[in-house]
C-alpha cells in the first residue's frame, strides 16, 4: 500500500515538472499554480508514506 503511494508521489512530480515547462516561466499562471499544488501533493505524500516504509526504500522508488 505505501509503495503504491511512493509511486503515486513520483508521477506526480513528474507531472509537476511537466506543467512547470508548460506554465513557460510562470507566464501562464494556471499551470505554473498546478505545477505549485502537484509538487506540494508529491512531497506529502512522500512524507506520509515515510512514517511506514524506511527512508533508504522511499527515497530509492521515489
Amino acid at each position: 500500500m505505501y509503495i503504491f503511494i511512493i509511486v503515486l508521489s513520483a508521477l506526480l512530480d513528474i507531472v509537476a515538472n511537466l506543467l512547470l515547462k508548460k506554465s513557460d516561466g510562470f507566464k501562464n499562471k494556471i499551470w505554473g499554480l498546478a505545477a505549485i499544488v502537484n509538487a506540494i501533493l508529491a512531497f506529502f505524500l512522500l512524507s506520509f508514506s515515510l512514517k511506514y516504509v524506511p527512508l533508504s526504500i522511499a527515497y530509492s522508488t521515489w
